[in-house]
């Protein structure tokens, strides 16, 4: 009876040590490898959330700015827009 309760304990603990090393990959792999990347990564999801806010489409917006069509209004221009539209109500 103490060998079963043993080995149940030792698999209960392997268990828990993979789903350790599966939570260490995931956080490793939402990392960047340099300052520059980082940057580049939070002025990304920045973007997304204020678009998100703006209820601008986001992949729409990046695709407008990066193919220079820029048919889209800039993220500052809509905020200020509804700043001046809050302000008239």
């Amino acid at each position: 009876m103490y060998e079963f309760g043993l080995k149940r304990f030792i698999l209960i603990i392997i268990r828990q040590s993979r789903v350790r090393v599966e939570k260490r990959k995931q956080d490793i792999s939402f990392q960047t490898r340099t300052k520059e990347g980082t940057v580049m990564k939070d002025a990304g999801m920045t973007i997304v959330q204020t678009a998100k806010k703006l209820g601008v489409n986001c992949y729409k917006y990046f695709y407008d700015r990066i193919s220079g069509a820029l048919k889209m209004m800039s993220l500052a221009d809509i905020i200020l827009l509804n700043t001046h539209r809050r302000l008239l109500i």
